[in-house]
């Protein structure tokens, strides 16, 4: 892999395209994604509307188990994806 190109990113939710870069601080097996980007077609987020991006909020399980029971807070991280080379 060279530093920076272009992937595909699925999980059991979505598929998306979208720019990595290689990062020798993460493990290997690791993806990390910035948060708040992608919210083109959302209403109410002006500011948000105008930058450019994927929403990674969109990988997120949904549905029974996609939560914490106790406090119902949504599972958002060590969510299973693949990344493929374009």
């Amino acid at each position: 892999m060279t530093r920076t190109e272009s992937r595909s990113c699925r999980s059991a939710h979505l598929f998306f395209l979208f720019t990595i870069r290689f990062d020798p601080e993460l493990l290997p097996g690791v993806v990390a994604m910035a948060h708040g980007w992608g919210n083109a077609t959302t209403s109410g987020m002006s500011r948000a509307q105008t930058r450019p991006g994927v929403n990674c909020n969109a990988l997120l399980p949904i549905g029974v188990g996609s939560f914490e029971p106790l406090s119902s807070q949504a599972h958002m991280t060590g969510i299973p994806v693949e990344v493929v080379a374009l």
